[in-house]
């Protein structure tokens, strides 16, 4: 959780929310998404994740975060701007 929040994005996003281990993340969402009367937003670098959530028709804003030089990002997907949004640093979710 410190890493997160060194990262900076609590300017950026209100309440972080980290899916636990015993859990997918498509399920983590989908209850959040139950539990909230607000935006939600996913930002995940792995896309394997990101497709899940999307198969899953989870009412979340999505968002690949493709950091150079970060293993996933090499990667081009058939769903980056798409089905998410893509970006390579929190400035551009303002």
């Amino acid at each position: 959780m410190q890493k997160i929040y060194a990262s900076g994005i609590g300017s950026f996003v209100p309440d972080v929310q980290i899916a636990g281990l015993d859990r997918g993340k498509a399920e983590f969402l989908r209850d959040l998404a139950e539990e909230s009367d607000g935006r939600i937003t996913f930002i995940d670098d792995h896309t394997g994740h990101l497709v899940k959530a999307h198969e899953a028709e989870i009412s979340v804003d999505l968002v690949r975060m493709r950091r150079p030089g970060e293993p996933h990002t090499l990667e081009i997907h058939p769903l980056d701007d798409v089905a998410w949004r893509v970006i390579a640093s929190l400035d551009e979710l303002e």
